[in-house]
């Protein structure tokens, strides 16, 4: 649930800052991945945002 929440939160808008771009949060995210992410959930994570499974709050915004 950590890799998701992390990925939505960084992916997404908010008030204080844009979205940052996908490549770069996946970039830190593999980073990380051993230390703050356990690395099996990051691969995960990355593979199905590839097979547009998981979709940023922008992806999910141009389709509504």
């Amino acid at each position: 649930v950590a890799v998701s929440d992390v990925f939505d939160a960084l992916t997404s808008d908010r008030h204080y800052r844009q979205a940052l771009d996908v490549e770069d949060v996946l970039n830190r995210m593999q980073h990380d991945a051993g230390t703050h992410f356990d690395g099996a959930c990051v691969q995960a994570l990355i593979k199905a945002y590839m097979a547009g499974d998981i979709k940023t709050q922008k992806d999910r915004e141009q389709t509504a």
